[in-house]
């Protein structure tokens, strides 16, 4: 069975790791691309011999792909989702999935009505050793889980990288830390616009709880010349770090057990397979799901859970709160903007004078 793969939007350069992923499995077939820049389209086009469409509602009527792959900007990719899984195709949506509320229950309604499968490229939660430490405290191997210290230094282009931090550089960070870590429960945080002549914030600072009673400091900055991102996991029988710019192996892994954890034990923690980072594990996975009916780990609360938690973190920063996890609604104008009614885009909490 070939998989037809159309995409919608290239603005993302996320889109062209899935394309030539995808472009080096024999049972994935490219039939189009939809991207309302004549310049981009025409590229692509060009590059990948696949016909072109000025937008995604033309792509649509004009092929039938089993799965939309959506790189546009951030702010549009809400209606491209819904469209494609009305239109009966599964959705494999580069990160973020949308940037509001609104767009996120829209999707999720259109997921549910549609029985298609939709996957978030949240691609670090398929990668070996991602996967090998989330098994280890599921089977309870690390014993109690303490605390989780997230940090997301990362360049900030005006042009490419022009939306909130969290949303934009810490989401990956963010993704790993809940699929880890499980359901949050409240969250407090601060925002800045320190020194970057941006709209949004440069530096963003979050506690979060969890259910199950542990604690997490996020931090996401734009301002760091070593750019280093840096997962720390401490529980009552190890502390787990990685640090890393983009992808990571499992060379880029350290295990170091605690006193009474006996060394033969601990060398059987890091994982046996180890492959190149990118987006291949999680196609793999999801022309596996689409064949045997399952629904993706990205897919329904696991894809939507990364952009409620920036979403109450942002409330947080912008109004002083204690956000608790499910207290955005309708009604909350936080729910519609990550700036809620603020009239300026760049949080002022915390700015230096």
């Amino acid at each position: 069975m070939t998989i037809k793969l159309a995409v919608a939007g290239v603005r993302h350069p996320h889109i062209n790791t899935i394309l030539a992923e995808a472009e080096s499995r024999r049972d994935v077939e490219l039939v189009g691309i939809a991207e309302r820049d004549q310049e981009l389209r025409s590229g692509y086009a060009e590059r990948y011999d696949a016909p072109a469409y000025e937008d995604h509602t033309q792509l649509l009527d004009a092929v039938s792909a089993d799965v939309i792959a959506i790189g546009d900007v951030f702010g549009d990719r809400g209606p491209i989702a819904v469209d494609a899984l009305s239109a009966g195709a599964h959705v494999l949506s580069d990160k973020p999935l949308c940037t509001a509320g609104t767009d996120l229950n829209a999707i999720h309604e259109a997921w549910r009505r549609s029985g298609r499968m939709l996957s978030v490229a949240f691609e670090k939660r398929f990668y070996p050793p991602t996967i090998a430490v989330s098994e280890l405290l599921r089977n309870g191997e690390l014993g109690e889980l303490a605390l989780i210290t997230a940090t997301g230094p990362h360049k900030l282009t005006r042009h490419n990288r022009p939306a909130w931090i969290a949303l934009c550089l810490g989401i990956h960070h963010i993704d790993v830390m809940l699929a880890l870590m499980g359901p949050w429960r409240r969250v407090s945080a601060m925002a800045a616009r320190l020194a970057r002549d941006i709209e949004t914030d440069d530096v963003s600072i979050a506690i979060v709880e969890f259910a199950n009673g542990a604690l997490a400091t996020v931090v996401n900055s734009a301002l760091s010349p070593r750019e280093v991102s840096h997962l720390r996991i401490d529980t009552s029988r190890a502390t787990i770090e990685v640090s890393h710019l983009y992808g990571y192996s499992n060379a880029d892994w350290t295990y170091t057990p605690a006193p009474q954890v006996a060394p033969e034990v601990a060398a059987k923690w890091p994982p046996d397979v180890d492959e190149p980072s990118g987006h291949l594990a999680q196609l793999r996975e999801l022309v596996a799901d689409i064949r045997a009916g399952r629904r993706p780990e990205t897919s329904g609360a696991g894809g939507r859970a990364a952009l409620e938690l920036i979403t109450a973190m942002y409330k947080s920063a912008f109004t002083g709160q204690l956000v608790d996890q499910g207290s955005i609604g309708p009604s909350d104008p936080f729910y519609t903007s990550l700036h809620g009614e603020a009239q300026s885009h760049g949080p002022e909490i915390g700015r230096n004078p």
